[in-house]
């Protein structure tokens, strides 16, 4: 459009010239900074999805995919070069299709550009890849891991549970791939806690222990509460709803992402964190019956039992008055009752479905509970920090509920 051609094709395959020329204005961009810049390279299409997703003239096969993205991989890293000269640091991200393409060997990087493993964002695990895609010894190798995550993962409270977060780092120290790690917190201020405790495993990720670092935090927070704190922050993440491993690689399918089974982790892979509960309980409001979804009949024990523990460590929350008060209203509190009313939410659309009578009022109450709740988080510079909420949208899931017939 900045041409005056908003028609103009975005494709290296067909415009090859006008993308080198954009890339190369952002490499100016951003050149001013010097070593302070970590390039991204790579060629991915709109939406983050795969280039031929987007471009109707990318090639079908896969080794045809794989040589147009080395492509354009080694043509940025070639302009990069030429305007910062080669002390650069750069990475690639393997993720969907780039691991795939990677792991097939149709993928190929610059020397000294970092290839990075990324999580599956709905379960904050990495996928089979990651543990059986032979490293190189001359290589380097990262991670890009997800505390919060758009669509069906945690978003608005913490859902990544700081014993898997160390269990995956320890993989990736003993892969040798963490000469570079990534934190997507997507909206950071619900998931500030989690970015500490990623930073703290960071710090000795082969011994890391997640009880240690929790209670050091909390500790640190509340003062003399800092112990029963950090007991019912476990509690918290006890409470959450799974939907299952077979869910969980049906899911990992669709996305074309490699998934492995986690059998022996002492925590749930597949945790019903409130992006996952909101898309759920939007799915049941639509009628879908997409086979990602378990049926309500086998998710409502589930939910009914999380509904209980939600409940009772936000009781339990609210009898307590420790130094740092405020916070913890602020957060894992209000976090706490935040998943409980989603939760609750779920159960009585289910109701609605089986026609029973006040369902909808009762689960119309919940979301106008939680709106009403969430004030709390908007006093002082954060007034109306709500409003931009258009990933999980509970003003929307309201409407829907109250539309629903």
């Amino acid at each position: 459009q900045k041409h005056g051609d908003p028609g103009e094709a975005v494709s290296f395959v067909t415009n090859r010239s006008r993308m080198e020329e954009i890339w190369q204005t952002y490499i100016t961009a951003w050149a001013q900074f010097g070593r302070h810049v970590v390039w991204q390279l790579g060629l991915r299409g709109k939406g983050d999805q795969a280039v031929w997703k987007a471009d109707p003239n990318a090639p079908m096969t896969d080794e045809a995919r794989g040589q147009l993205i080395t492509d354009a991989i080694f043509t940025q890293h070639s302009m990069i070069q030429k305007t910062l000269g080669t002390e650069f640091a750069s990475t690639a991200t393997l993720w969907n299709e780039g691991s795939m393409l990677y792991g097939k060997g149709y993928l190929q990087l610059p020397e000294n550009t970092v290839a990075v493993f990324a999580d599956l964002g709905i379960s904050q695990m990495f996928g089979e890849d990651f543990y059986t895609m032979p490293r190189k010894p001359d290589a380097h190798y990262g991670v890009y891991y997800h505390s919060a995550f758009w669509t069906c993962g945690p978003h608005l409270a913490e859902g990544c549970r700081p014993k898997k977060m160390v269990s995956c780092l320890r993989d990736a120290w003993s892969q040798r791939s963490l000469h570079y790690a990534i934190l997507n917190v997507s909206n950071v201020r619900p998931v500030h806690y989690g970015a500490m405790v990623f930073s703290k495993i960071l710090q000795d990720p082969q011994n890391a222990d997640a009880h240690a670092i929790t209670l050091a935090l909390d500790r640190r927070l509340f003062g003399p509460a800092g112990e029963q704190v950090n007991a019912l922050r476990t509690q918290y993440y006890d409470a959450f709803a799974d939907f299952g491993r077979e869910t969980l690689r049906a899911t990992a399918e669709r996305w074309q992402f490699y998934y492995r089974s986690h059998e022996a982790a002492p925590f749930t892979e597949n945790a019903l964190t409130d992006g996952y509960l909101a898309f759920y309980g939007k799915a049941l409001l639509q009628g879908t019956k997409a086979t990602q979804y378990p049926a309500p009949s086998q998710v409502r024990p589930e939910l009914e039992a999380s509904e209980r523990k939600f409940s009772a460590v936000w009781q339990e929350l609210a009898a307590i008055q420790p130094a740092g008060g405020q916070y913890l209203d602020q957060f894992l509190k209000y976090q706490t009752s935040h998943m409980w009313l989603l939760t609750r939410w779920c159960l009585r659309i289910m109701d609605m479905l089986d026609g029973k009578p006040d369902a909808k009022k009762q689960a119309s109450a919940c979301l106008e509970q939680l709106l009403e709740e969430r004030k709390i988080l908007e006093a002082g510079p954060w007034k109306h920090w709500h409003r931009g909420d258009k990933k999980i949208n509970i003003p929307m899931l309201l409407q829907m509920t109250k539309d629903w017939k």
